[in-house]
C-alpha cells in the first residue's frame, strides 16, 4: 500500500502513525486494513483520492491487490460576523465573513458623520482603539459601538439675570436643536445674546449644536432719572422715554 498525505495531516494505518509520505506497506492479500487521517490544528479533512475515493474518516480498505490512497486536507474556515450598533461602518463590513483558521484580520470602524467610536464589543485584541485584530480560532461576532457626537454648549450671564439652561456646562448630542432663554431680574433689562444664536436679540431663542458653543446672555440695569424744576414740578425719565408731572402749589 502507497499512502499519500498533503501538509494538513497525518495518516494512521491500524493505529499507527506513519511518519513520512509516500509510506509503502505491505500487508496479507486480502486483508483489511483501518485507515485514519487526522489534521493538524487549524485544518480539515476532506477526502480520500486514489483507490480508496470517498469522505468516510476512518474507514477500511481490502487489500486484494497494490492500492495507491491519498489523503487530503484543507485549512478550517471559520465565520467572523461583523455587526453596527449605531450609524457607522466596519472592515470587513457588517454581515458574515469567512476566513482560514488561525489568521489575523484587521478590522475597522468608522463613524458617520455627528457620530463617534465608543468601543468594540467581543473577543478583540484592543476594544477602546477603532482600528485593530480579532485572531480567528473559532467562530467570532464583534460589534462596533457608535453614539451621538457630544458638543459642549456653554452658557454665561453678563449682569443680573439667569438663562435656560442654566449658566455653565451643558452637553448636547450633535445636531440638535437647543432652546435658550434669557430672564433678567427685577430693576435688570435684556440686552441680547452674544455668540452663535439664532437671534440675538431676542431673549427666547435657538442654537443648533454643531460644534461646542458658547453663549452670553447680556443684562443691563433699568436707568431711573428724576428733574426737579422750582417747587414742587418734577418729572420721571425711565430707559429713555421721559414722562412729565407738573404739580403746582395753590394758595389756600
Amino acid at each position: 500500500m502507497d499512502v499519500s498525505s498533503d501538509a494538513g495531516g497525518i495518516v494512521e494505518v491500524n493505529d499507527t502513525a506513519l511518519s513520512s509520505y509516500p509510506a509503502i506497506s505491505t500487508f496479507e492479500s486480502n486483508s483489511y486494513v483501518y485507515l485514519e487521517a487526522i489534521p493538524a490544528s487549524g485544518y480539515r479533512f476532506e477526502n480520500w483520492s486514489g483507490d480508496l475515493p470517498g469522505t468516510d474518516n476512518p474507514t477500511t480498505i481490502m487489500m486484494d491487490c497494490s492500492k495507491k490512497i491519498t489523503a487530503s486536507f484543507s485549512r478550517t474556515m471559520n465565520t467572523l460576523t461583523m455587526r453596527v450598533d449605531g450609524n457607522g461602518s466596519t472592515t470587513p463590513a457588517a454581515g458574515n465573513n469567512s476566513y482560514e483558521e488561525g489568521t489575523v484580520i484587521s478590522i475597522t470602524a468608522t463613524p458617520e458623520s455627528g457620530w463617534r467610536f465608543n468601543g468594540w464589543t467581543g473577543d478583540v485584541a484592543e476594544p477602546d482603539i477603532a482600528i485593530t485584530t480579532v485572531t480567528i480560532d473559532s467562530d467570532k461576532t464583534v460589534t462596533a459601538n457608535f453614539s451621538r457626537t457630544l458638543n459642549t454648549l456653554t452658557m454665561r450671564v453678563d449682569g443680573n439675570g439667569s438663562t435656560t439652561p442654566a449658566a455653565g456646562n451643558n452637553s448636547y448630542e450633535e445636531g440638535t436643536v437647543i432652546s435658550i432663554t434669557a430672564t433678567p431680574e427685577s430693576g435688570w433689562r435684556f440686552n441680547g445674546w452674544m455668540g452663535d444664536v439664532a437671534e440675538p436679540d431676542i431673549a427666547i431663542t435657538t442654537v443648533t449644536i454643531d460644534s461646542n458653543k458658547a453663549v452670553t446672555a447680556s443684562f443691563s440695569r433699568v436707568i431711573f432719572t428724576w428733574w426737579l424744576t422750582g417747587g414742587i414740578a418734577g418729572g420721571v425719565a425711565i430707559i429713555g422715554v421721559v414722562f412729565w408731572l407738573a404739580i403746582r402749589n395753590r394758595a389756600s
